[in-house]
């Protein structure tokens, strides 16, 4: 590699594309296996488009002739496959539209058509009736930008509508920037919901039965049924009583000294009714059929098993009677024997009272069933909604002219439909993460921003334009650069003057702000804001005024060795608000000796490294990125200082809520040696942000947290103990050191920092 001009190799990609493809050839069913392939094409896409040159991973504007506003298809590692959300297939509603021609039309020249379409008198005409209806919708933000178009004509703006034509001209033949017509929807700034009643039905009807559940179902209404025709077809043939297993006094299966178990009564095999060979192919026919519709269960295709032996031993009796062996024909009798022992005979009450029983155990409706029948319900509700009664819509159905309950899972698919205050939705466990609640607030967000427009047509516009803005997946990049800003759109920009922030939308901003960070702390004490949710926080804080340095989490992988001014900066602002403190003890911090323009070379040496960066192992960048998110408390610091964030926030009930998870989280089993460094990794940094709340207490609430902490601890087995005992030391060495409180920390302890990367294997990994 070129280290002044590095670029991403093709490892990745590969990697993904060989795991997307061994998934596949593991899916048991269509659908699943579908899915794997798709995702295996669109790394396959990715490959291509690095080999033939037309990707350049790790640029601002990776696909070539494609501008940098364009709505990309990423996929995960930030890579771009080089698809365009706003172009391939024609969508339904475009298809529509082209009906109406003659001729059939290519995706280019209908794409054109219809762009220009919207610039003739009626398509004018047509946006404009959308702007004021509202009964539209963007799933990617080109979907707006004609109706920008239409407003600015309007306002008598034709120079600025001119202008941006200019640019989009040249892609009116790929990208689609007009929008999907919809239902008008509820407006309600105070209340979100995460999945519309649309996207809930798409998710019902992706349920498919169990494998276990198919398996079962089909051998108890096909196999089972095969069987007992075998069993009762070699019972026809036996000569004296049926076999039987030969029992003892107190009815138990004897045993002879050989280990095998006798049978009494007749043999198998000794005569054969008239029409009994007749009767015999017939029912091979139809194993036959079963074994090409009905593929669920394997028993029956298992050498072992009784019902393959029985198939195998009658086809030859019909082909060649006299051809069974008497080793063979004892096995049929052995078999016959042990079956009426324990099931009874065929056509008898104990056998028929047995399948009856059976055929009771899949009776109830299947998941697929009930989801079916719940879907026709949904259709009822408007579906680009949420549902402000989701009890109502989850009540019992009635199925075969029974009363049945949702099942809670199926239930927990429908629940994230339900509109409510984000507060709520945490509370209800639908919101489970940071990464959950970041879907949820561009919209809040978007109100906010809105509220600096004084013409309502353009609000709603901006509104929706900015959540399918949000909903666009990061890109990868390398030499710091960052990503592509609202802003930057140009029909956004062209709408920018006709905003005007004032006191009262800064205010409002600021609420929200507030709001939000409130909720996710204390809900997610143990998460980093993740890059999501951090884009939400930037743009609130951006327009209230706030310039603050916050910092996106870094890839080890892809890290160059340096970082932008910012973080130094907030290192800086965390100093200022804990030097002195329990964490800058911890961590052994001297904040006065951090400075901007050497900020990382000392997160370099803090690691105890020579150098990092491009060509370094990940490890050791690992190891370098995580100085930084202890010197600049990736983003605690210069949030809870600037809002005022303590005032009112539970820190203690946060603490514990951080160590409860550190303890669960290390004790968890796994076999897979990566799973377990990226876990330890994970922990570290909820260890890290509970070392920032217990530092944020009185030295009182320090020492009862400490105390709370080793309470829960010394409840863990043993073996735990003994392995984390040296980070509960080196942290009741921090409080000793800082405030003069000697906690009992065992004689002899050893002591680490808690951190989660190392160049070596970590001490906690150690068996």
């Amino acid at each position: 590699m070129d280290n002044e001009s590095p670029t991403i190799q093709l490892g990745y990609p590969q990697w993904q594309l060989a795991k997307a493809l061994r998934a596949a050839q593991a899916q048991p069913t269509w659908f699943a296996r579908v899915q794997a392939e798709t995702k295996a094409h669109k790394w396959a896409q990715v490959i291509d488009g690095m080999l033939s040159g037309s990707l350049n991973i790790g640029a601002r504007q990776p696909v070539q002739n494609v501008p940098v506003w364009a709505t990309l298809e990423v996929i995960t590692g930030g890579f771009a496959t080089g698809g365009l959300l706003a172009g391939g297939a024609l969508q339904p509603h475009e298809a529509g539209w082209l009906a109406t021609l003659d001729r059939p039309v290519s995706i280019e020249e209908g794409r054109r058509l219809l762009n220009r379409h919207f610039l003739t008198e009626d398509g004018l005409a047509q946006l404009n009736a959308w702007l004021r209806s509202g009964q539209y919708k963007l799933n990617v933000p080109e979907e707006g930008a004609l109706l920008v178009v239409a407003w600015l004509t309007e306002r008598g703006e034709s120079a600025a509508a001119r202008a941006l034509l200019d640019t989009l001209l040249p892609y009116f033949d790929t990208l689609r920037f007009y929008p999907v017509p919809a239902q008008q929807l509820e407006e309600d700034e105070a209340t979100v919901f995460l999945k519309s009643v649309g996207q809930v039905i798409g998710r019902l009807s992706d349920i498919i039965p169990t494998l276990e559940m198919a398996a079962q179902t089909e051998t108890i209404n096909v196999w089972l049924p095969l069987y007992d025709q075998l069993v009762a077809l070699f019972l026809e043939t036996v000569e004296g009583e049926i076999p039987e297993m030969a029992r003892n006094t107190d009815g138990d299966w004897t045993v002879s000294a050989t280990g095998r178990f006798p049978v009494i009564g007749g043999w198998p095999c000794q005569h054969y009714p008239a029409d009994w060979r007749d009767r015999a192919q017939m029912l091979l026919d139809d194993i036959a059929v079963a074994q090409e519709q009905h593929r669920y269960a394997k028993k029956p295709n298992r050498r072992k098993e009784s019902f393959w032996q029985l198939h195998h031993y009658l086809e030859r009796c019909v082909r060649v009677p006299q051809g069974l062996t008497g080793r063979e024909i004892g096995r049929i009798r052995l078999i016959l024997a042990r079956t009426i022992a324990t099931r009874g005979a065929p056509n008898t009450p104990q056998r028929e009272t047995l399948r009856t029983y059976q055929r009771t155990q899949i009776a109830p409706p299947t998941h697929e069933e009930i989801a079916e029948r719940l879907i026709e319900r949904l259709q009822a509700f408007p579906s680009e909604q949420g549902l402000h009664d989701v009890a109502k819509a989850i009540r019992p159905i009635t199925l075969h002219n029974d009363e049945i309950e949702i099942p809670p899972s199926i239930q927990r698919i429908v629940q994230r439909a339900l509109i409510a205050t984000p507060e709520t939705l945490v509370e209800k466990g639908i919101v489970t993460s940071g990464d959950t609640l970041a879907v949820l607030m561009p919209k809040l967000t978007a109100h906010t921003r809105t509220q600096a427009i004084s013409n309502p047509t353009l609000r709603s516009l901006y509104a929706a334009l900015y959540r399918a803005f949000r909903a666009r997946r990061s890109l990868m990049l390398l030499d710091l650069q960052h990503q592509v800003q609202f802003a930057e759109l140009p029909w956004v920009a062209a709408i920018e003057p006709f905003r005007s922030d004032n006191k009262a939308t800064q205010q409002a901003a600021r609420a929200i702000l507030t709001r939000l960070l409130r909720l996710n702390f204390i809900a997610f004490p143990h998460a980093i804001l993740p890059n999501k949710l951090l884009q939400e926080v930037v743009a609130l804080s951006q327009q209230v005024g706030l310039d603050l340095p916050l910092v996106e989490e870094v890839a080890a992988d892809i890290f160059m060795g340096q970082f932008s001014p910012k973080f130094g900066e907030a290192a800086e602002l965390a100093g200022e608000l804990l030097a002195g403190t329990l964490y800058a003890t911890y961590y052994e911090i001297e904040y006065a000796g951090i400075g901007r323009k050497d900020f990382a070379q000392h997160c370099i040496k803090r690691a105890g490294l020579l150098s990092a960066g491009w060509g370094t192992p990940a490890p050791q960048n690992g190891m370098v990125i995580e100085q930084q998110q202890i010197l600049t408390t990736q983003n605690l610091a210069p949030l809870f200082d600037a809002l005022d964030l303590v005032d009112g926030m539970p820190l203690q009930t946060m603490v514990q809520h951080c160590f409860a998870r550190v303890c669960t989280r290390l004790q968890l089993r796994s076999n897979n040696w990566h799973a377990r460094l990226v876990e330890v990794k994970n922990v570290a940094y909820t260890w890290r942000q509970m070392n920032f709340y217990l530092s944020l207490l009185p030295q009182a609430g320090v020492i009862e947290a400490v105390h709370e902490m080793l309470a829960h601890f010394y409840k863990q087995p043993y073996p735990f103990q003994e392995r984390f005992q040296p980070a509960m030391s080196g942290l009741q060495f921090a409080v000793e050191r800082q405030y003069g409180e000697v906690i009992w920390r065992g004689k002899g302890a050893t002591s680490h920092i808690f951190v989660g990367w190392s160049d070596k294997r970590h001490w906690l990994l150690v068996e």
